[in-house]
Formats: structure tokens, C-alpha cells, sequence
């Protein structure tokens, strides 16, 4: 008979080589392990941090996988790019997405090329990120179709940033949504278009940012950067 442990990590491993769900072919992927007998049954329900991290995977699913979860923050995925089982994001998926920010560690939100309507509901749902309050979230990427460059809302640089006091990493790829930079290990603005100078944020505002992050370790900024006036003697 098995330790505890080695069945543990027997279900980690295989539940990153097969997650299953959105995430996998569709299928139940990793789960299946709790099926087989009660010692990898009882093994994988107590592994609540890799139930937290699929909360999002498996449509119709959310509220029983957040229980197997407890207490662990959530990683939050909307990612429409790769899934082989060619499910797009249902509606129960967003409306848990969002209801969820609270408590979650990761936040991830990726357009794909076979998308309808994810990049539209979320960036009309995004106000709701406005100030507010994510004292858990670690991690942001929020990648959206160029197609929504003209669409209001997708970059506001007027609104109130979010509070987040264990933000180390946010990714922005045609979208914006304030933050504050001094926890930051990791900074991405990317643009995958040439943009109109009037959609970049202003040259002050360009350098504020920069000058707050004085944890920063990577920084990517792609077609992000204003229009910055001749230095004579400022510091920039």
C-alpha cells in the first residue's frame, strides 16, 4: 500500500500532464484517478490546491470544485486560445469568473482566434474591476483581440486603479486597467497593432508608473510607450 504522499504526488503529476476539462480534451483528465480506488479517491480530494487551480475548467462544475477547494485562493482562467476541446467560455463561467475576484490568486483572461463574444463581455464587465478590492491576487493577464481597440472602455486610463496588495505580476495586451505598480516584480504592456498616439496613456502618466516600480525585475513594453518630450536636465 501506497504512503499518502507518493499518491499525492502520483495525482499532481498527472493532473498537469492531463488536466482535463477546458484545459485538456474536454474530458474529466485527472479526476478519473478518484474513481479507480478509496485510497487515490480520498488523496485526491484533499488536494485543494490543485482543485482551486480548475475551479474555471469544467462548465456547469464551479461551485462543487470551489468546495473541494476550501480556503485556497482560486486561479481564475478564461483562456479561449488553445482548449482542445473546443468549448468556448459558457456563461455560468463568466458569471463565476467574476464573482469570484475576491478570493482569487490568479486571474487570467486570454482572447483566442476562434472567440465570439469573451473579449466584448469582458471588457464591458471590466468597470467592475475599478477600485476594486483584491487583497489575494498575485498574478494578472488579461490578453484581448486587437479587434477592440475602438470598442469605449478598453483603455480608460482615468479610472481608479485596483487595490492589490500582493500583485507581483500583471500582463496587459490590448486592454488597460489601472493599478498600482510597487509590488510589481513583473511588468508586461503590450499592443499587437501600431496604435493611434491619442490610446497611449500620457507621457506623465507613462513616466509616474515607471518611476513607482522599485521592486521590478522583467519589464516588456511593446508599442506601449507615448510620445515622451526632449529631456533638458529633467529626471526622468
Amino acid at each position: 500500500r501506497l504512503p499518502f504522499e507518493i499518491l499525492q504526488e502520483i495525482v499532481t503529476q498527472l493532473s498537469a500532464i492531463d488536466p482535463g476539462g477546458r484545459a485538456g480534451d474536454g474530458g474529466l483528465g485527472f479526476i478519473k484517478l478518484g474513481h479507480t480506488c478509496r485510497s487515490l479517491r480520498a488523496s485526491v480530494l484533499k488536494m485543494h490546491i490543485t482543485w482551486a487551480s480548475i475551479v474555471c475548467e469544467f462548465p456547469g462544475a464551479h461551485v462543487e470544485l470551489a468546495k473541494r477547494a476550501g480556503d485556497v485562493p482560486y486561479t481564475l482562467t478564461m483562456d479561449e486560445r488553445n482548449s482542445e476541446s473546443e468549448e468556448l467560455i459558457t456563461s455560468d463561467t463568466f458569471d463565476f469568473f467574476m464573482d469570484s475576484l475576491p478570493t482569487a490568486k490568479l486571474l487570467r483572461v486570454r482572447e483566442g482566434s476562434r472567440s465570439r463574444t469573451l473579449g466584448a463581455r469582458w471588457i464591458h464587465a471590466s468597470s467592475r474591476l475599478t477600485g476594486i478590492e483584491l487583497p489575494l491576487i498575485e498574478d494578472i493577464c488579461i490578453d484581448i483581440s486587437p479587434r477592440h481597440a475602438s470598442t469605449p472602455g478598453v483603455l480608460n486610463y482615468d479610472t481608479l486603479p485596483m487595490i492589490t496588495p500582493r500583485l507581483r505580476k500583471i500582463h496587459l495586451e490590448n486592454f488597460w486597467i489601472s493599478f498600482s505598480p510597487r509590488t510589481l516584480v513583473s511588468l508586461e504592456l503590450m499592443r499587437s497593432f501600431r496604435p493611434q498616439e491619442d490610446t497611449l496613456p500620457s507621457a506623465e502618466m507613462f513616466k509616474d508608473l515607471l518611476r513607482q516600480c522599485a521592486n521590478l525585475r522583467e519589464l516588456q513594453i511593446v508599442q506601449c510607450i507615448p510620445q515622451l518630450p526632449l529631456l533638458t536636465g529633467e529626471r526622468a
